[in-house]
């Protein structure tokens, strides 16, 4: 697992410090404004953005922006939309665990994405942040990945409940886009694990074979790391009384926590899986 390299010992709360590696050159800011009857949509990059919009009533906005490395467009947006200097200092963070907080402002979760390379069985894993506010979200993703795609696809195309609802439901669609992902990856974990226990019981079994056991269980610890701490993160959400959640948000919401709970288990049985091979 490699070392990992903070940049903020001994700095006061609130110090803006990436302290992730550059993954792109240009932040990609892709930018949605919507409600049941409008949709408007366009793409910048930190480079060629001038200003934010300001937030209209009636009118939910997205911005989306991939890579995190220009603290200067961070400290902006901070402004522009009355984000804390804490919630900043995580977003730029790539080792913070998983969390939720809630400001007179904002609400703001940390999660991790999770993806899987089946051919060198390894863990991806992104740093995600997602800010609600008044009418608004901002999502910060570390990749130049798009990890909403289809999400922006049925925004664009009109399909399902988003167009209809507050930014609190956007809010929750992008995160359980995220937690869909985790199902995904749990799921070519376990074919690897059953791949394994098949040749063991066949007697074909190998040195290599425990190399593979042990390095999926390493992988697996990351992917505890990421889904066991959201889980507190996930029910604080479902809980708050912010005046920025819709009660019928809150039942989504609680649906997600469910989910978490779900992946939790499925992630200690494939942790007993791998020590009884």
């Amino acid at each position: 697992m490699p070392s990992k390299k903070r940049k903020k010992t001994g700095l006061p709360p609130g110090s803006i410090i990436f302290t992730g590696k550059r993954k792109v050159d240009k932040i990609c800011i892709h930018y949605l404004e919507y409600n049941e009857d409008k949709l408007k949509e366009q793409t910048f990059d930190n480079q060629t953005i001038h200003e934010f919009h300001q937030p209209v009533d009636g009118i939910i906005q997205w911005y989306d922006l991939r890579g995190l490395h220009d603290i200067e467009l961070i400290n902006e947006l901070g402004k522009t939309f009355n984000i804390h200097t804490l919630i900043l200092e995580d977003i730029v963070d790539v080792y913070q665990r998983p969390k939720y907080d809630e400001y007179d402002q904002g609400i703001s979760v940390v999660l991790k994405s999770l993806s899987f390379d089946e051919i060198k069985m390894k863990v991806k894993i992104e740093q995600v942040t997602i800010f609600l506010g008044k009418e608004f979200v901002i999502s910060f993703q570390e990749d130049e990945d798009d990890l909403f795609l289809s999400l922006r696809s049925r925004i664009q195309s009109g399909k399902g409940r988003v167009r209809k609802k507050g930014a609190d439901y956007l809010c929750y669609v992008l995160l359980d886009t995220i937690m869909d992902q985790y199902f995904i990856v749990l799921d070519q974990i376990e074919t690897q694990i059953e791949t394994l226990e098949a040749a063991i019981f066949d007697n074909k079994s190998n040195n290599s074979h425990k190399g593979k056991i042990h390095l999926l269980k390493q992988e697996l610890l990351i992917v505890r790391k990421a889904i066991f701490p959201l889980r507190e993160a996930i029910s604080k959400f479902s809980k708050s009384e912010h005046e920025l959640i819709n009660e019928n948000t809150s039942l989504f919401l609680r649906d997600l926590y469910d989910h978490n709970i779900q992946l939790a288990d499925m992630v200690e049985t494939y942790r007993d899986m791998l020590n009884s091979l």
